[in-house]
């Protein structure tokens, strides 16, 4: 059987689409904290031993969602709540601006079939959440809450949030 040019680059063209298509219908989970436990003094304060401990039981509470990829903002404390978490798996931490959080939450939602956890602050993970949504449901943290995380699922096209505490 003999193949046209046209045939043959349809059919490798064709081959080439699928995983991309395929790639696109996957879930992307992103997993959004505010930091741990910090320090009260400084202008980049560290975690306290509580908000060490609190880190340390990240560990245990996202070991089900394995996650891929890890964000937090570049400070202390951010940074000090999720790395033994990210050292768990063996990734890196990438630092994001919460400034512009459009951006960033594009970002997040081109990483189908990844699940992502992202540190911030009180005033900026409710906030990701909404922008992520695409509703405006979630309303600044208390500066004395530390433990509430936002779990959001996109999946065809339906997004959904739980929220559980840890």
């Amino acid at each position: 059987m003999r193949l046209s040019f046209a045939s043959i680059l349809l059919v490798l063209i064709s081959v080439a689409l699928t995983p991309l298509h395929a790639q696109q219908n996957k879930p992307v989970t992103i997993i959004l904290l505010r930091h741990a436990e910090k320090e009260l003094t400084g202008k980049d304060p560290a975690l306290t031993e509580k908000g060490k401990q609190r880190a340390q039981r990240l560990k245990t509470t996202l070991a089900a969602w394995k996650p891929d990829l890890f964000y937090s903002t570049a400070t202390t404390r951010t940074m000090q709540t999720l790395t033994p978490l990210a050292t768990q798996y063996g990734k890196p931490i990438q630092t994001y601006s919460a400034a512009d959080q459009h951006t960033f939450a594009q970002l997040l939602k081109q990483q189908a079939g990844k699940t992502i956890v992202v540190v911030g602050h009180s005033n900026t993970i409710p906030q990701l959440v909404n922008v992520i949504t695409g509703k405006d449901t979630y309303t600044d943290l208390p500066d004395d809450e530390f433990g509430r995380i936002f779990i959001v699922t996109i999946a065809n096209g339906e997004v959904s949030v739980s929220v559980k505490q840890y």
